[in-house]
């Protein structure tokens, strides 16, 4: 277990020095809301970081590895189109700081917000800090189970955000609520699929004596999407739209389902 630990503080480490140069970037474009571009990478700086130090390459981790790049780099990209299209940083992150002192501002930015996320991330990475780090032996079954489990996932999400990009991209659907494809199953399809990829990496760890922290992982990253930062601010703002009401009340929150009748 020290060996462990040791792990989960070197993907402390690494998340965080990687954040801190993000926060330098933002600090000199005054756009703090540029972390959320590297949530993802933050995680593939972590499983980077675990495979240069322990050299441990075997067909599990290398699968692991590619799982969570592609899924790194495809909510960074997706994330970053939204903040170079905008030239006013994120009105969440305004709001947030109203909030607070209004002294020594960049330095709470840094602690409350770039800090914060370096936390988050090791914690939602310990399925993968165990299993890279070489903490345990994934079964050959279980993985499988879980790469194929990641993989709906994965693609649940692509095409809920490819559908919702297109929607909004038509100028006559401004203001209107997203009600067709996926979305007509889920309010939140998007986020279904982010929690049930990070369920797959957890299946990883299964059956083995390090399971229960492997599964503190996708525990931590639906109760943020559910509880905190996912479906809250999103059902905020949606909840302003015509028709919100009658959409919420006849579509599942999270998990698709078929709408329920009038």
């Amino acid at each position: 277990m020290s060996a462990f630990l040791y792990d989960i503080v070197w993907s402390f480490v690494a998340a965080l020095g990687f954040l801190t140069l993000v926060f330098a970037y933002g600090y000199t474009k005054k756009r703090y809301d540029i972390i959320d571009s590297a949530w993802g990478p933050a995680f593939i700086v972590i499983a980077l970081s675990l495979v240069v130090r322990e050299s441990n390459l075997t067909p599990v981790t290398l699968a692991l590895l590619l799982m969570v790049s592609a899924w790194g780099i495809r909510l960074s990209y997706h994330i970053y189109s939204r903040f170079r299209k905008s030239e006013a940083e994120d009105p969440r992150y305004i709001e947030l700081r109203k909030k607070w002192p209004k002294r020594f501002i960049p330095l709470q930015i840094y602690l409350r917000i770039y800090l914060v996320q370096a936390v988050l991330a090791t914690l939602v990475s310990l399925p993968v800090i165990l299993i890279i780090g070489g903490t345990i032996l994934p079964l050959v079954t279980l993985a499988s189970l879980g790469i194929a489990v990641w993989l709906v996932g994965f693609c649940i999400e692509i095409i809920a955000d490819a559908q919702l990009r297109i929607f909004l991209s038509a100028p006559e659907n401004r203001g209107k609520i997203m009600q067709d494809g996926l979305w007509a199953y889920s309010r939140h399809p998007n986020y279904f699929g982010e929690i049930l990829l990070w369920w797959g990496i957890g299946i990883m760890t299964y059956g083995t004596p390090y399971a229960l922290i492997g599964f503190m992982g996708p525990l931590a990253i639906t109760l943020l999407i559910v509880f905190v930062s996912g479906i809250p601010p999103a059902e905020k703002r949606a909840s302003t739209k015509p028709g919100w009401k009658a959409y919420a009340k006849k579509t599942n929150a999270l998990v698709p389902w078929p709408p329920k009748e009038d």
